[in-house]
């Protein structure tokens, strides 16, 4: 869970970087980078339900429920490119 959790933090941060390194790219193309990104951290969440639920009965529902919402948006994001520019700003304030 902890090398889940750290390489998709390492991989939102050089996100980030790059959106801020090439402000001049189109939106699209940066939406479709965060919504790859959102998938990356929704499975994550989820895979670390599945680890969490075999040591714990009670407890972690909520990474299911936030790798499920997650993933849902990811592919909001990703295969729905005309609310892509509404929904993008919304969760990322950008």
């Amino acid at each position: 869970m902890r090398v889940g959790a750290t390489l998709t933090g390492v991989l939102l941060v050089f996100t980030s970087v790059w959106c801020f390194a090439h402000s001049g790219a189109t939106y699209l193309s940066l939406a479709f980078l965060l919504g790859v990104m959102m998938l990356l951290q929704g499975t994550s969440l989820f895979t670390s339900f599945l680890i969490i639920k075999k040591t714990r009965k009670i407890g972690p529902s909520w990474l299911l429920g936030d790798g499920i919402t997650t993933i849902i948006l990811a592919l909001l994001v990703l295969f729905n490119m005309l609310t892509a520019d509404v929904v993008v700003p919304v969760f990322f304030g950008l």
